[in-house]
């Protein structure tokens, strides 16, 4: 496989940590997530087990999940699918679980986000620092995150990426000091 010039590597390895931070808020609770708090291991348990197998058998319709440890309760959102739902009941039987309405899957919003993380060069020479992208956990659609956040380039970006709606957050992504998980692929 040849390697995607320097810049690009760059570019996949801040992908990676932002798509590494969005599974680990859908395994995990999102501190800004609905009554983050004490976990109870049942609860987190069950979102590991719903994950792998969403991710894995209803890519088209699985967009992500949260914790929500104040109401113990796991909260899956997804493209109405009843097969869907049906395996969640089954999978999570233990547990409380929230299904909702996502407006996109997981597989929609990753083309996206690989899409802008893919065109990076592209947006350096228009003064737009990239710093990565993420699928946002409840379906809704992708945060990008560069080095200002500001309006203009919300506005360019979404004339760019229409298919999808996007927010533009000021945010600088630091490389964990520990190896990636085996999934993600870095340059």
């Amino acid at each position: 496989m040849a390697h995607p010039p320097r810049h690009g590597r760059r570019a996949v390895l801040l992908l990676a940590l932002a798509v590494t931070g969005s599974i680990l808020t859908a395994g995990c609770a999102d501190p800004a997530a609905p009554g983050a708090g004490a976990q109870d291991p049942e609860l987190v348990s069950a979102a590991q087990v719903v994950e792998a197998e969403l991710r894995q058998s209803f890519e088209d319709t699985f967009a992500g999940l949260q914790l929500d440890h104040a109401a113990n309760r796991l909260i899956v959102y997804r493209r109405p699918d009843p097969r869907l739902d049906a395996r969640v009941r089954e999978l999570a039987a233990s547990v409380t679980v929230d299904l909702r309405d996502a407006a996109y899957s997981l597989a929609a919003m990753r083309r996206t986000v690989d899409r802008v993380v893919a065109d990076s060069g592209y947006w350096a020479e228009r003064g737009i620092t990239i710093t990565g992208a993420a699928p946002r956990a409840d379906g809704s659609g992708v945060s990008v995150y560069t080095r200002t956040g500001d309006e203009a380039e919300r506005t360019a970006l979404s004339e760019r990426y229409p298919e999808m709606p996007l927010d533009v957050e000021k945010r600088t992504i630091v490389p964990p000091t520990h190896q990636p998980p085996s999934d993600i692929v870095i340059g």
